[in-house]
């Protein structure tokens, strides 16, 4: 890739990231809770509450489990900019070693 003369490139390490989905009520949030309890590096989950009054952004901050919410919409269709910078916001706030989607 070129990178124009007098260009910044910011150097993040890689952060391993964990999408999750399922039909409503088949345990994801209890999934990606067990998952970010155990984990031995920071971990961040980006809520995605698609209908609901983000519920799930409560339980994980209840758990301890830092969580940034994406809400009112599907993050493959309506929010994909919205996803991209949350993303970026998450990795300059938080520096996690895993991400949960």
């Amino acid at each position: 890739m070129r990178v124009p003369s007098g260009t910044t490139i910011a150097h993040h390490k890689a952060m391993k990231t964990t999408v999750v989905c399922g039909l409503l009520g088949s345990g994801k949030t209890t999934f990606i809770k067990n998952v970010a309890q155990g984990a031995t590096g920071k971990t961040v989950v980006l809520v995605n509450d698609f209908g609901q009054a983000g519920i799930d952004g409560e339980i994980f901050s209840a758990g301890g489990i830092e969580s940034v919410e994406l809400p009112s919409g599907c993050v493959c269709c309506t929010l994909k900019f919205d996803l991209i910078t949350t993303v970026q916001r998450i990795v300059k706030q938080f520096s996690p070693e895993h991400l949960l989607i």
